[in-house]
Protein backbone atom coordinates (compact mmCIF):
# COMPACT_ATOMS: atom_id res chain seq x y z
CA UNK A 1 0.00 0.00 0.00
CA UNK A 2 2.67 2.25 0.79
CA UNK A 3 3.59 1.96 -3.10
CA UNK A 4 0.89 2.62 -4.53
CA UNK A 5 0.22 5.60 -1.76
CA UNK A 6 3.79 6.92 -3.09
CA UNK A 7 3.04 6.95 -6.73
CA UNK A 8 -0.38 7.76 -6.54
CA UNK A 9 1.25 11.53 -5.72
CA UNK A 10 4.08 10.69 -7.97
CA UNK A 11 1.79 10.52 -10.43
CA UNK A 12 -0.70 13.21 -10.01
CA UNK A 13 1.96 15.71 -9.89
CA UNK A 14 3.66 14.51 -12.92
CA UNK A 15 0.42 14.74 -14.64
CA UNK A 16 -0.36 18.42 -12.92
CA UNK A 17 2.96 19.28 -15.23
CA UNK A 18 2.15 18.04 -17.76
CA UNK A 19 -1.56 19.34 -17.98
CA UNK A 20 -0.97 22.25 -16.18
CA UNK A 21 2.10 23.42 -18.24
CA UNK A 22 0.82 26.97 -18.29
CA UNK A 23 0.97 27.03 -14.62
CA UNK A 24 2.88 29.87 -13.00
CA UNK A 25 6.37 28.56 -11.50
CA UNK A 26 5.65 29.29 -8.24
CA UNK A 27 2.93 26.34 -8.11
CA UNK A 28 5.35 24.41 -10.20
CA UNK A 29 8.12 24.32 -7.79
CA UNK A 30 6.10 22.62 -5.28
CA UNK A 31 5.17 19.97 -7.46
CA UNK A 32 8.44 19.57 -8.56
CA UNK A 33 9.55 18.91 -4.62
CA UNK A 34 6.46 16.64 -4.42
CA UNK A 35 8.10 14.46 -7.11
CA UNK A 36 11.42 14.52 -5.84
CA UNK A 37 10.24 13.07 -3.00
CA UNK A 38 8.03 10.90 -3.72
CA UNK A 39 10.65 8.94 -5.87
CA UNK A 40 12.91 8.69 -3.16
CA UNK A 41 10.40 7.02 -0.82
CA UNK A 42 9.34 4.91 -4.38
CA UNK A 43 12.87 3.87 -4.57
CA UNK A 44 13.23 3.45 -1.07
CA UNK A 45 10.46 0.52 -1.09
CA UNK A 46 11.70 -0.89 -4.11
CA UNK A 47 15.24 -1.14 -2.13
CA UNK A 48 13.91 -2.05 0.60
CA UNK A 49 11.22 -5.17 -0.67
CA UNK A 50 12.61 -6.47 -3.82
CA UNK A 51 9.82 -8.24 -4.98
CA UNK A 52 7.86 -5.17 -5.28
CA UNK A 53 10.10 -4.70 -8.38
CA UNK A 54 7.49 -7.04 -10.44
CA UNK A 55 4.18 -5.27 -8.81
CA UNK A 56 5.64 -1.87 -10.14
CA UNK A 57 3.91 -2.20 -13.40
CA UNK A 58 0.55 -3.73 -11.75
CA UNK A 59 1.10 -1.04 -8.35
CA UNK A 60 1.33 1.99 -11.43
CA UNK A 61 -1.61 1.06 -13.06
CA UNK A 62 -3.46 0.62 -9.68
CA UNK A 63 -2.60 3.71 -8.43
CA UNK A 64 -3.01 6.17 -11.50
CA UNK A 65 -6.82 6.37 -11.63
CA UNK A 66 -6.57 7.82 -8.01
CA UNK A 67 -3.92 10.27 -9.29
CA UNK A 68 -5.65 11.44 -12.31
CA UNK A 69 -8.81 12.09 -9.59
CA UNK A 70 -5.91 14.08 -6.74
CA UNK A 71 -4.88 15.87 -10.39
CA UNK A 72 -8.20 16.83 -11.90
CA UNK A 73 -9.67 17.96 -8.01
CA UNK A 74 -6.49 19.90 -7.06
CA UNK A 75 -5.97 21.53 -10.83
CA UNK A 76 -10.05 23.03 -9.86
CA UNK A 77 -8.45 24.83 -6.50
CA UNK A 78 -6.54 26.28 -9.22
CA UNK A 79 -6.23 30.72 -8.59
CA UNK A 80 -5.09 34.00 -9.41
CA UNK A 81 -6.18 33.57 -13.64
CA UNK A 82 -4.48 30.15 -13.71
CA UNK A 83 -6.27 27.82 -16.46
CA UNK A 84 -8.15 25.33 -15.63
CA UNK A 85 -8.19 22.39 -17.55
CA UNK A 86 -10.97 20.31 -18.28
CA UNK A 87 -11.15 16.82 -17.20
CA UNK A 88 -11.00 15.46 -20.41
CA UNK A 89 -7.03 16.86 -21.11
CA UNK A 90 -5.85 14.30 -18.46
CA UNK A 91 -5.47 10.86 -20.35
CA UNK A 92 -7.58 8.33 -19.12
CA UNK A 93 -4.56 5.81 -19.28
CA UNK A 94 -0.97 6.82 -17.41
CA UNK A 95 0.60 8.73 -20.50
CA UNK A 96 3.89 7.64 -18.51
CA UNK A 97 6.54 4.37 -18.96
CA UNK A 98 7.70 2.90 -15.53
CA UNK A 99 11.33 4.24 -16.62
CA UNK A 100 9.88 7.63 -16.90
CA UNK A 101 8.28 7.24 -13.69
CA UNK A 102 11.69 6.29 -11.43
CA UNK A 103 13.74 8.75 -13.43
CA UNK A 104 15.32 11.60 -11.50
CA UNK A 105 15.29 13.77 -14.73
CA UNK A 106 11.71 13.11 -15.81
CA UNK A 107 9.44 15.51 -14.48
CA UNK A 108 6.60 15.13 -17.28
CA UNK A 109 6.65 18.08 -19.48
Amino acid sequence: RTLESNLMILLAHLLKLKVQHDAPPSMKDSWYCSIIEHRQRIEKNLRDTPSLKSYLETAIEEAYPDARQVAIKEGKLAQFGVRIPPENDYPQICPFLPEQILDENFYGN
